[in-house]
């Protein structure tokens, strides 16, 4: 994570290119959203298991992540299909790994429902909820998204998990 946030804020300042990665992640360990309240997990759970906590640079609900494949991307949000704000950004990622997961057989859906407050889950986890524009299969999130914009740079950073 630290890798892409510094690929991002090199983005940011004009200094690399826009960037899309991915990793495969089999070692178990929880990363907590910037402005997430590390109280919502069980600390000392995960010290006793051996399970690190990190907090990664974009907003959204801890992830528990082992055994799954990660992405990164960061782009210049001064030209589009990213210019037009956040969730115009998250639409158009979104809409690209649609397209990839039906081309591979999966029945997948864009949320098109914006919920807030009560409608959400209430859970700190972020695949106990779907959020408007996230890839569902069979009504349970596939693909978490998050974002991280600048307002002195134009170049967001998405740290997001794909979970297979």
């Amino acid at each position: 994570m630290a890798l892409d946030e510094a690929i991002a804020t090199g983005g940011q300042k004009r200094s690399s290119p826009s960037h899309i990665g991915g990793v495969w992640l089999e070692q178990a360990f929880v990363d907590l959203g910037c402005f997430q309240r590390a109280s919502d997990i069980d600390i000392e759970y995960c010290r006793v298991q051996d399970i690190p906590v990190v907090r990664r640079p974009t907003g959204g609900r801890a992830i528990l992540h082992g055994d799954e494949l990660t992405y990164s991307f960061s782009a210049k949000t001064d030209r589009p299909p990213f210019s037009n704000g956040l969730l115009d950004s998250y639409r158009s990622i979104s809409i690209a790994f649609s397209l990839a997961f039906k081309k591979i057989g999966l029945a997948v859906e864009l949320k098109k429902v914006r919920e807030k407050g009560r409608m959400l889950s209430g859970s700190p986890l972020c695949f106990h909820s779907s959020s408007f524009g996230e890839i569902l299969v069979d009504k349970k999130k596939l693909v978490g998204s998050a974002q991280k914009r600048w307002n002195d740079g134009p170049a967001p950073a998405g740290i997001n998990t794909l979970f297979l």
